[in-house]
């Protein structure tokens, strides 16, 4: 956000026009050279960057496509929720099935913004300004000699532009705007599975200060070999009915 600029007036209401005929949401508006795929960001107020250059390059429909997807991440407060799902990653940091777990979180939110844009625009078109994307975002890195390790990649090895094509074509494809059922399975489990290692490392603190009870009872002398000898049991200290008995 640092690196960012405003829009120049005439690109700002090319802009609100377009974000007006999707959405009453009227984000700020930023331009970047140091990324190369739109992003948004912003927990209160909605801020979208776009890589310089990009407005001057696609027409209305690709920008419309664009903020489509963008907005329906602010409609849906992902950015909370993937604030909330790297602090989970950061304490489980060392249990295997957190990163999996990770990732079908994340596919499934870019799965369900992209079903935002299907709802109103056609699936071909919607592929092809993906493909416009990712074709201009690959020459600017290839080209240029500058660190785009900062900028938020579109893509990931676990979910490629081909596949992510294949399924917006996809005529079986769920549109829903909401978790499907298998994403809402996984979640469930992993919430059991984080739920018995909580309890389970709850527990060890108290288990710990049990057997080093147990180690201690089991050092220490015998009460025979330090306590006296009771005294004798006779009539002189025991009552007449219980000595009798």
């Amino acid at each position: 956000i640092r690196n960012s600029v405003i829009p120049q007036k005439a690109q700002q209401q090319r802009l609100a026009r377009i974000t007006h005929e999707i959405s009453g949401e009227q984000p700020v508006f930023l331009l970047s050279d140091a990324l190369h795929s739109p992003v948004h960001v912003g927990y209160l107020t909605p801020k979208i960057i776009l890589p310089t250059g990009m407005l001057e390059e696609c027409d209305d429909q690709k920008i419309r496509a664009v903020l489509l997807h963008e907005l329906a991440h602010w409609q849906r407060r992902d950015n909370i929720a993937n604030l909330l799902q790297q602090c989970i990653v950061a304490v489980f940091w060392f249990h295997p099935f957190i990163y999996q777990l990770s990732h079908i979180a994340s596919r499934s939110r870019e799965e369900l913004c992209d079903n935002y844009v299907l709802a109103q625009q056609d699936p071909v078109n919607y592929c092809e300004t993906l493909l416009w994307l990712s074709t201009r975002a690959n020459s600017i890195v290839t080209n240029s000699h500058k660190d785009y390790s900062a900028a938020v990649a579109m893509y990931s090895n676990h979910w490629n532009l081909e596949q992510r094509i294949c399924e917006l074509i996809d005529n079986n494809r769920e549109t829903t705007m909401t978790l499907s059922k298998t994403c809402q399975t996984s979640l469930k489990v992993a919430l059991l599975g984080f739920t018995l290692l909580v309890a389970s490392v709850s527990l060890l603190p108290g288990m710990s200060q049990v057997q080093a009870q147990d180690t201690a009872d089991s050092q220490s002398p015998n009460d025979s070999d330090t306590r006296a000898a009771p005294p004798a049991r006779d009539a002189e200290t025991l009552s007449e009915s219980v000595f009798t008995a």
